[in-house]
């Protein structure tokens, strides 16, 4: 028998991604990281979820919803929701989100870096502990972040129209 099942990358199929990083030089549970996210490559956020860590974030916990099953809580559906909206006015809208999506990576990354520091220096349940309230926040950050997002673009392209931004925020007319 023969098969074939391409999987193609960074298309709206995709329902989670992740980037392996391993660093030799630092011990097992701090060295590796899953760069984690959700709905297309794209337009994901990948954020840091240590090897080491024993309790999965919320936003990502099996059994916070599934395909049939929406959870505000969820990052998989706050993600569909956002990127299935940006669907809409592609050319548009995709700035805004990699602005937030930049935003973001480029945080975990720098927290990451400070982070490795302390967290090689702890063992046991404590290094645990520190690993899981790391995660932890960078993916209540990152909910955080996107659900700001969400609204943000609802305001911003409301009705098919743009709304003017000044120093950050919306212009109002008289």
């Amino acid at each position: 028998h023969s098969y074939i099942h391409e999987r193609a990358t960074s298309t709206q199929q995709t329902g989670f991604s992740f980037v392996a990083q391993c660093r030799s030089w630092l011990p097992a549970k701090v060295g590796g990281i899953l760069w984690f996210g959700v709905d297309d490559t794209y337009s994901t956020v990948y954020c840091p979820m240590y090897c080491g860590i024993t309790e999965i974030p919320e936003c990502f916990r099996q059994g916070n919803g599934d395909m049939l099953t929406y959870s505000e809580t969820s990052a998989f559906w706050l993600f569909n929701r956002v990127t299935n909206f940006v669907y809409s006015r592609y050319s548009d809208m995709i700035k805004d989100l990699q602005n937030v999506q930049d935003r973001l990576e480029s945080g975990f990354v720098k927290d990451v870096h400070k982070f490795d520091d302390r967290a090689k220096q702890s063992d046991g349940d404590a290094l645990a502990e520190q690993l899981n309230d790391f995660s932890n926040r960078a993916a209540e950050r990152m909910m955080k972040e996107w659900n700001n997002l969400d609204r943000f673009l609802l305001v911003k392209y409301i009705d098919g129209n743009i709304k003017k931004e000044k120093d950050g925020k919306f212009e109002r007319t008289e």
